[in-house]
């Protein structure tokens, strides 16, 4: 059991219109929630992540989780054409729909590339997705890289 799991059973209780997450080891301040809340209060985003990477100087991260999280930005860019600053970011703002319009099947910290690379259940919908800005207290979690990377690969291309 792992976060994914965690993710989708708080997500299949929660009851608002609105879900926020947020990471538990400390990598996000809870004081910057409107941040992350207001596009998606004005409609102007059904998604926004919070991003440690969007103003450099503010980052206070290990050089591999750096690194490996730009190797994921480039690979759900690749995917989806859209432009992620911090994918594995777990400072998230979504509305219902986004989940009630994706079947998640992760189990692991890959739920967050599962999320913006899988395609909503109806064609003609599309996921508005926006960064801002968060600015990290401590060192960001450091992911194992090949087991996210693996189940990341797997879930996109072998277990849809």
């Amino acid at each position: 059991m792992g976060k994914g799991y965690a993710l989708r059973a708080g997500f299949a209780q929660a009851k608002g219109d609105i879900i926020i997450t947020i990471d538990s080891d400390g990598s996000h301040r809870p004081e910057e929630l409107l941040r992350v809340l207001t596009p998606v209060l004005k409609d102007k985003a059904d998604l926004v992540i919070g991003s440690r990477y969007l103003n450099q100087k503010n980052v206070a991260a290990r050089k591999l989780n750096a690194f490996g999280v730009r190797i994921f930005n480039l690979l759900i860019q690749l995917l989806t054409g859209t432009v992620i600053t911090d994918s594995q970011s777990g400072y998230r703002a979504m509305k219902r729909e986004v989940l009630n319009n994706q079947k998640l099947n992760s189990g692991g910290y890959e739920i967050e590339s599962e999320m913006l690379v899988k395609p909503p259940k109806k064609a003609s919908e599309s996921l508005r997705c926006q960064l801002v800005l968060s600015n990290a207290l401590m060192v960001a979690q450091v992911l194992t890289l090949y087991l996210t990377a693996q189940r990341f690969c797997y879930r996109l291309f072998w277990h849809t």
